[in-house]
């Protein structure tokens, strides 16, 4: 089933740009037509079947499922000779709109003005890609809401698709601003889109910057150090480049594994040592079997964001490392998978500097439970369901205590059926030999949601920079409404 990417913005075309350069490059390299038909079309004059070795096709082989949107044309000029340079794919030149000027970092002039004007000649380009496509998964939005045109045009070009293909999964990839941004007015515009694209998403993934800022950072130190080098300076396009690392753990095809839920599943010594034969059918014993099932974009949807209050997910991705250090991995199954529960317990993003000492708060402690206290619910990252995936070498031969160190019921909600989902695949993603993904719908993310939120506030009330916003005609109930919403998902989240 096919995916289209739709990229919105010039953060929104960088990503875009990234996230299918390291899809096509590991999808051709280890053969997987699964992954390479969900998002690329074959080029009218590319050979039908894939080499390791594309020094003989002259030029792309293959054309992405993809609209590329901007309100100004170098970002998206920019990607596009990045794409056709690769020699592997490129993009289609008639699904792009690039207008002459940008939007200035106000989100009523992306959503009102811009957006109106561009969004039905938009959605011509992807009814065009659509019909192209024999089966239509959904679409895969990466923009950014600090700016104009990801957070303006980006968040009425989601409300337009959900008319428009009301049945179709909808993911947006939201880049959560910097905490000490540089766009003074970033947090009305986080705001804005979010409290309406919640509506209308799917599924909303977020990006924290300060997070993949650390992780970025951390690995630019480890290949500092051997190079003798002490402080690394994290640029933009390293930040792009690993969100989509995280983009491609998620979306890259997976084969399903069934597993119990945290009440069905016994002690880890019952399971340990279980195995799953990796052919078709079910597993050799224990409360393992494979799916049949395809797996993709509205699997992701449907099992992690099937309560309409809760559409917010966060990705972890291991391991974390310098290109010059993948040769010389020695990770193992269950290390990766260890060091991601703690990270997701802990609410932290790296893989250094993790807290080893933090602890899910137990069952039957509420938020505010007495015995619990303020500290314990505040490190306490509760989930309602989350998505494991593991791709690269044994990934299908992985001992079945691996899996209950996610099958504990202190990790999730007590109202949630079969909150653990699992996937696995052969191919190796960024040449990871093994890596781990873990896609968390948990309570993490209401905290930078409310210091934006908090943020916007104080200055709605001081009335700073409202005339940006109601020039455009969008007034003060607009601004009531999505403070409201947003402090509805705040709340939701914070009481789990």
């Amino acid at each position: 089933m096919s995916v289209i990417t739709i990229q919105v913005g010039q953060a929104g075309n960088q990503i875009g740009q990234e996230f299918l350069d390291l899809v096509s490059r590991d999808a051709l390299s280890g053969e997987d037509l699964a992954t390479v038909d969900q998002h690329f079309r074959s080029a009218p004059r590319s050979r039908t079947h894939l080499a390791k070795d594309n020094s003989e096709y002259a030029g792309e082989q293959y054309i992405a499922r993809a609209v590329l949107v901007d309100m100004e044309s170098k970002a998206v000029s920019k990607v596009m000779r990045a794409a056709k340079q690769s020699c592997r794919w490129s993009y289609n030149t008639e699904g792009v709109y690039a207008g002459t000027r940008g939007a200035g970092n106000n989100w009523a002039r992306g959503y009102v003005d811009d957006g109106k004007k561009a969004v039905p000649k938009i959605l011509d380009m992807v009814r065009r890609e659509a019909e192209l496509c024999d089966t239509v998964a959904g679409f895969v939005l990466p923009m950014s809401v600090a700016g104009g045109t990801g957070s303006g045009v980006g968040t009425l070009l989601t409300q337009q698709l959900r008319d428009e293909y009301p049945r179709d999964t909808i993911m947006n990839q939201v880049v959560w601003p910097f905490s000490a941004g540089e766009v003074i007015v970033q947090n009305y515009n986080a705001m804005l889109s979010l409290s309406r694209v919640y509506r209308a998403s799917d599924a909303v993934v977020l990006f924290e910057n300060d997070s993949m800022n650390e992780i970025c950072a951390r690995i630019g130190c480890m290949s500092g150090r051997s190079r003798g080098i002490a402080k690394v300076n994290v640029s933009l396009d390293a930040i792009n480049s690993e969100i989509a690392r995280h983009m491609a753990g998620m979306l890259s095809s997976a084969r399903a594994v069934e597993t119990s839920s945290p009440q069905q599943l016994p002690p880890s010594s019952d399971v340990a040592g279980r195995h799953l034969d990796g052919n078709a059918g079910s597993a050799t014993e224990g409360s393992f079997r494979w799916l049949k099932r395809p797996t993709g974009l509205r699997e992701i949807a449907g099992s992690l964001c099937s309560h309409p209050d809760y559409k917010l997910l966060t990705v972890r991705c291991l391991p974390q490392m310098p290109d010059a250090h993948k040769a010389f991995s020695n990770y193992t199954w269950p290390r990766l998978v260890k060091t991601l529960r703690q990270m997701q317990v802990a609410v932290w993003p790296c893989e250094e500097g993790v807290n080893w000492q933090a602890k899910p708060r137990p069952v039957g402690h509420d938020v505010h439970h007495p015995e619990g206290g303020a500290a314990l619910s505040d490190a306490n990252n509760r989930a309602i369901s989350n998505l494991l995936v593991l791709r690269g070498r044994d990934s299908n031969k992985y001992n079945a205590d691996i899996v209950t160190q996610f099958n504990d019921a202190t990790l999730y909600t007590r109202w949630y059926p079969q909150p653990l989902k699992m996937w696995v695949s052969p191919h190796t993603l960024d040449q990871h030999p093994m890596t781990a993904t873990l896609v968390s719908n948990s309570r993490c993310m209401w905290k930078p949601l409310d210091h934006v939120t908090k943020k916007a506030w104080r200055m709605y009330q001081s009335r700073a920079f409202l005339h940006q916003y109601t020039s455009y005609g969008i007034g003060e109930d607009e601004f009531i409404d999505s403070f409201v919403q947003m402090e509805q998902v705040i709340k939701n989240y914070k009481s789990l």
